[in-house]
């Protein structure tokens, strides 16, 4: 489980990030990554379309566990909302991580 300080989980503040964050589309999740100067927060959104119950959940697990990899290495700067889709299950702890590394990158770049 990510810290509360880590936690983006307000509806507002998950669309602020969605419409000014820079988006990185892969065919598994869209990444919003906006940066700031506090703490790095993360939301993840698992809509109904990628599957039932336990593998929306099982899905957000693992997101947020290579979320938490990745703010030991980024605990300060972005905002980041991932919105998984199908095909999100087949992705492991570390493929995560890659994704939001990525995306960093890329934000950093622009």
């Amino acid at each position: 489980m990510l810290p509360r300080q880590h936690r983006l989980h307000l509806s507002a503040d998950l669309r602020r990030v969605n419409r000014r964050g820079r988006r990185f589309v892969v065919s598994e999740a869209v990444i919003s990554v906006q940066q700031i100067s506090k703490a790095t927060r993360i939301g993840v959104i698992t809509p109904g379309k990628v599957g039932n119950s336990v593998v929306r959940h099982h899905i957000a697990r693992k997101v947020r566990a290579g979320a938490a990899k990745f703010i030991e290495s980024h605990p300060v700067g972005f905002e980041i909302v991932l919105r998984a889709q199908v095909g999100a299950e087949l992705l492991t702890v570390e493929q995560w991580l890659d994704l939001f590394e990525r995306s960093v990158k890329i934000e950093k770049a622009l």
